[in-house]
């Protein structure tokens, strides 16, 4: 238990002087890196572009894992102190199982765990407000008190501004099938149903949950069942199938039965993890893995309405017809302006060795609009020296969508080999192609392993995103750290018009690429007409260039800059418009 002086010590001053965003990708924010194990990093942001960043800490002297939270500015400032703060130091078991965070309507940080402080693994949720006071009290809400195991909790907010937790339980009777639990929170800490709302079977097991909110205060739960424990099947998993149900804002199920995805294919237990995304109008689409036949994996999706009514070809639609590569990890998002799914995921050609990433654009009915069998966006590479991911796709405007993937390679360091992961993004519009000019962002290259790479959602033109990193000792892959970027819509990093007193908030300036050699692509935004005035200065303030741009409206425009001509270094580029001022720094190569 945290003691007293501890809680009060951490009603926060904010720190002055920490670093804002870093526009050097080898040079990312720092939240932590200490002695230890920092691990399992999440990340959450409020309209405003502060964010909230949790994580696991194991220090050489502890067996067991603490919980941590930080709070930053849209400029990438911490709020609290450099170590951040804790939130759980109970005992946990010597490994971990997930957690989650999430924001609520009032900007309080939401943590849901597990932990064994009665002796057995029990869940606990955590209310923290943006100046570090627990408002559930400082060892939070306990939502269970037995001995079966509950791994993985997790919680969504509702459009009634409360909060559903969900856990999986493990009857500690071993004759008893597994199911899953849910519960719902006031934002004060009350239950609002009187029972946990319970998801279960008579015949089999109900693992691995995932859930969205929905439009009508309540969720949609997604899981898979499996009857059997036989391990010789296809992929030695046993039979899995992926199954879903939805549930009031009452604690109600809705569908008369739990609706069943898939019956016709076996699904790898090693990489299952539901894909959910929210229609707008209480139903959602689902993405999953399964073996059609044979070792080769295929991804899978449906469309289920509010009623529970799937809409595209039952036991799910393969995103490809090839029975001869492996499609997997898939990730959504939808367009409710246009009625536009997309879809991205990652494929391995394992008999020739070569892995990529493929997208997919499907009309509501479930038609694909590129391709068929998707469109190749990244590779291939060579699956023996590199392993390249999906991260997952982030809606950055209305009209387009940012992919996050990343490369793990092997360097060298002198005599000893090290692994090393480069994370990248890639801006595309609807009709699949490339907004930013040039190569792909390099959001992080320093030499070392990452890996649980987690990015918030677009506010303030920007992404935030945060990782796990062993940059302090690339040799140690178990020693590692907790880094963030920032990755604005415009293709560059660093520091923005946000929260920036030296910009106006009316007069909103972007520039990419960053660094640039080049031709510089400068983006600006006003809410007024009137003439728009550019200057480019050395680092030493000296007037380099100076424009009268063409684009001279209220709303989005974009002007082309040739510096080629120019020194390496570091250069300002200054707008004038309506008697506002903005600024923004960029590198010449």
């Amino acid at each position: 238990m945290k003691n007293a002086a501890m809680y009060f010590i951490f009603l926060i001053v904010p720190m002055a002087g920490i670093a804002q965003w870093s526009d050097n990708p080898s040079m990312n924010t720092k939240i932590i890196d200490t002695l230890g194990t920092q691990a399992v990093p999440k990340i959450v942001v409020n309209e405003e572009g502060e964010t909230y960043i949790s994580w696991y800490n194991q220090p050489d002297s502890l067996s067991y894992f603490e919980l941590y939270l930080q709070h930053l500015n849209a400029d990438g400032m911490k709020l609290w102190y450099d170590e951040g703060l804790l939130i759980n130091d109970h005992p946990t078991w010597t490994w971990v199982t997930d957690y989650d965070l999430i924001i609520d309507s009032e900007d309080h940080a939401i943590v849901v765990m597990q932990d064994a402080r009665n002796g057995y693994s029990d869940v606990f949720a955590y209310r923290i407000s943006p100046e570090g006071t627990f408002t559930w009290g400082p060892d939070g809400i306990a939502l269970t008190n037995d001995n079966d195991f509950k791994p993985s909790p997790s919680a969504v907010v509702t459009t009634d501004e409360n909060i559903v937790v969900m856990w999986g339980v493990g009857p500690s009777d071993t004759t008893k099938f597994s199911y899953i639990s849910l519960q719902k929170l006031s934002k004060d800490g009350q239950t609002l149903w009187d029972v946990n709302t319970i998801i279960s079977t008579d015949s089999m097991h109900c693992l691995m949950p995932g859930m969205i909110a929905t439009e009508d205060n309540g969720v949609i739960v997604m899981w898979i069942t499996t009857v059997s424990t036989d391990t010789s099947e296809v992929g030695n998993w046993p039979y899995m199938y992926p199954l879903t149900q939805k549930i009031d804002g009452d604690g109600n199920q809705v569908w008369p039965e739990h609706l069943v995805l898939d019956t016709a294919k076996n699904m790898p237990l090693s990489f299952f993890a539901p894909a959910m995304e929210s229609d707008g109008n209480g139903g959602f689409f689902a993405g999953w893995m399964a073996f059609p036949e044979g070792p080769f994996y295929n991804t899978y999706l449906q469309y289920v309405t509010s009623e529970g009514i799937p809409q595209w070809t039952p036991d799910g639609m393969n995103v490809s017809d090839s029975v001869q590569y492996k499609h997997s990890n898939p990730s959504l998002t939808y367009f409710p302006e246009h009625d536009e799914l997309f879809v991205f995921w990652n494929v391995l050609n394992e008999y020739e060795g070569f892995e990529a990433v493929y997208g997919q654009k499907y009309s509501i009915d479930g038609q694909n609009q590129w391709t068929t069998g998707g469109r190749r966006f990244v590779g291939w590479v060579s699956a023996y020296d590199t392993l390249l991911g999906t991260s997952g796709i982030r809606k950055t405007t209305e009209d387009d969508l940012t992919l996050f993937y990343a490369y793990e390679f092997i360097t060298l360091a002198g005599t000893d080999t090290i692994i090393s992961t480069d994370y990248l993004a890639r801006r595309i519009d609807r009709d699949g192609n490339s907004v930013w000019e040039g190569s792909d962002l390099v959001f992080t290259n320093a030499k070392s392993a990452k890996g649980e790479l987690n990015v918030s959602r677009m506010v303030n033109d920007q992404y935030i995103a945060t990782w796990e990193d062993n940059r302090e000792d690339p040799e140690n892959y178990y020693q590692a750290g907790i880094y963030a970027q920032n990755i604005t819509k415009y293709g560059n990093l660093g520091p923005t018009a946000v929260n920036d007193p030296m910009h106006d908030s009316n007069l909103i300036i972007g520039t990419y690429p960053n660094p640039v050699d080049h031709t510089l692509t400068i983006t600006y935004r006003s809410d007024r007409n009137g003439a728009m005035e550019l200057s480019l200065y050395d680092i030493t303030g000296n007037l380099i260039k100076h424009h009268v741009l063409p684009c001279q409206y209220a709303g989005d425009c974009t002007y082309t800059l040739d510096i080629s001509e120019l020194q390496a270094g570091v250069y300002i580029v200054q707008l004038q418009h309506n008697g506002m001022t903005g600024y923004h720094k960029i590198v010449k190569w």
